[in-house]
This record gives C-alpha cells, sequence and structure tokens, in this order.
C-alpha cells in the first residue's frame, strides 16, 4: 500500500513570517504569503490574485512607486538575472516598510521567462539603525574636520606609496591651494618645495613605516612661498588588523623660533666679545695704574734718601 504524501503550500506560507508573492510576465500577482498580504493591506493572501500593484492599497496612494516596480520587474524577466533591491512602502497602519527582496525569474519547461518570484525580508530596524550610526559618523567625522581643519598646526595623512589622502586647510594654504582635498592623489614631489626636501620627506616618511615608531624631526619647507622650519612629528597609519597603511603627519612652523635664537646666539657671542674686551681692558688699566704708581713710589724713596743725606752733611 502507497502513502500519498500531501504538501500544503499555503499552510508552509501561513507558518513562516516571511514576505513573499510571485507574478506573471504582465507584472500581474499569482500570489503571495501572509505576512506580505498583511503589509499590502489586504485581508487576505486570495485578494491579491489577478491583481497589479497600482490596484493594491499602497499602489493607490503611491502610483509613483507602484509604476517603479512593474518596470523593474520587467527589466529583471527581460535580462533573466536574479537580483537583490529594496523595497519601501507603506503599511496599513503608516508605517514605512523597507523589505530587501531577491526577486528571481521564473521559467517554463522551455527555458522562457513567465514570471518573477519575490522572497523578502523586513530590514527597517536595521535600516534605522544603520540611518542612526551614519549620522553619528557623519557627524564625528564633521566634528574631527571642522577640529583637523581648524588647527593651527599643518595636518597631513598619506599612505605607503607616498600619496597625500588629505590635510588640513593651513597645510592647504600654505602650499598655494584653498582646501585639504586639494591635495588628495599629489605626492612630495608634486608640491613646491624642491626636490631635496621631498626626497627627505619620503625618507622620513619610509622610516616611519619601516619600524612602526613615532619620528620627530626638523625638516625645511615651503610655506606661502617662503623657506621655513617646521618641526614634524609623523606617526604610522594602522589598518583595523595593525597593517601600516600610511603615515599621519603634524608639522608646526618653528621658522620664527629658529631666527630668534639665531639672533639670541649672535648677542650672547657678542656679549661674551665685549666681556672679553672688558676684562682686558680692565688688565690693561689695572697695569697702567700700577706702573706710575710705582714710579712715584720710586722717587719718593730717591728724594727721601736725598734728604738724609743732606741733613748728615750739616750735622757735619
Amino acid at each position: 500500500m502507497m502513502t500519498t504524501v500531501l504538501i500544503n503550500l499555503e499552510q508552509i506560507l501561513s507558518l513562516y513570517n516571511l514576505y513573499i508573492y510571485w507574478l506573471d510576465h504582465n507584472n500581474i500577482y499569482q500570489g503571495c504569503s501572509h505576512a506580505q498580504a498583511w503589509v499590502y493591506g489586504l485581508s487576505s493572501h486570495h485578494d491579491i490574485v489577478g491583481k497589479r500593484s497600482a490596484d493594491l492599497p499602497w499602489g493607490k496612494t503611491s502610483p509613483e512607486i507602484a509604476k517603479f516596480w512593474e518596470q523593474t520587474n520587467l527589466k529583471i524577466m527581460a535580462k533573466g538575472t536574479p537580483i537583490f533591491i529594496e523595497e519601501t512602502i507603506t503599511a496599513t497602519n503608516g508605517d514605512q516598510i523597507i523589505l530587501l527582496a531577491n526577486k528571481i525569474p521564473l521559467f517554463n519547461t522551455a527555458n522562457h521567462v513567465v514570471g518573477l518570484l519575490v522572497i523578502a525580508i523586513n530590514i527597517t530596524q536595521q535600516k534605522i539603525t544603520e540611518t542612526k550610526l551614519k549620522s553619528a559618523k557623519e557627524q564625528v567625522e564633521l566634528t574631527l574636520e571642522h577640529i583637523i581643519s581648524n588647527m593651527p598646526a599643518h595636518v597631513y595623512w598619506k599612505d605607503i606609496n607616498g600619496v597625500y589622502l588629505g590635510s588640513n586647510d593651513q597645510q592647504a594654504r600654505s602650499l598655494g591651494l584653498k582646501y585639504g582635498h586639494e591635495i588628495i592623489g599629489k605626492t612630495d614631489f608634486d608640491l613646491p618645495w624642491n626636490k631635496k626636501n621631498a626626497a627627505l620627506f619620503r625618507k622620513n616618511d619610509l622610516d616611519v613605516i619601516r619600524t612602526g615608531k613615532i619620528k620627530t624631526a626638523e625638516e625645511s619647507a615651503i610655506f606661502d612661498g617662503k623657506e621655513a622650519v617646521v618641526l614634524s612629528q609623523k606617526v604610522p597609519l594602522r589598518d583595523s588588523k595593525g597593517v601600516i597603511i600610511g603615515i599621519l603627519g603634524i608639522s608646526v612652523d618653528i621658522t620664527k623660533q629658529k631666527e630668534m635664537k639665531k639672533l639670541l646666539e649672535r648677542a650672547k657671542q657678542k656679549a661674551e666679545e665685549a666681556s672679553d674686551l672688558k676684562s682686558q681692558f680692565i688688565m690693561n688699566m689695572q697695569h697702567d695704574l700700577r706702573t706710575p704708581a710705582s714710579g712715584v713710589a720710586a722717587m719718593l724713596e730717591i728724594l727721601a734718601n736725598k734728604e738724609i743725606d743732606s741733613d748728615k752733611k750739616e750735622t757735619l
């Protein structure tokens, strides 16, 4: 005795909260799951049979979206290739529902497309979370960009090949550019400092990339068309796995401080020279003062001796 196993497709579809529907090649619905019927504002999944998107409650309130869906469905069936696409509809309670739909062309035995099967999942909550995260990320990026753009120091970052990925406006303006993004794609050899300086910058960058350590060094640069001296600190940039993918540099213009240091050194040298001259002058003066004083003392001694001799003669 043979046992016949009957598969009730409708019962299976009702057990899962899946959004499923299928259409013929003319975009006419042939069936759907219970969840899909609810989203479409139908009282039963049977009510969708024979209808088009424009005939459904959501299609009547959003005819442009319904038309777009039908055009998209026809393109997918014409191409015969499944795709993933996001679809947004307004549920009967007014909520916006976002579905991630896998649209799969249906073929007959002659390998001709006869319709479309759509299986979708509700990603509304994920999209809301994604939007919030994106908004928070954009806010953080905007804040960081604002901070970096207005920093008094020169901030820049490059990849391992020495190609600039960005900089703050301070760095850009010093190089004759207007905004930091204008430096993207350039190397130090493309910027208005000589090749010797560019080669030194590249060497320092490679030291950081090779060792993975922070490097601080004085570098010659061109700022606003003038020779300048900067104190640069370069740190390695790493990806999420810790692999070095470039460098971040922060440079401070210390040209005035270096000039002041030179002036102070010159002043110190002159002061030391003046001090030596003063000491030599005092020594000479002391010598000159001692010499006539010694002469006067000698003269007085001679005169005193003569006076004594004279007195002796008178006594005799």
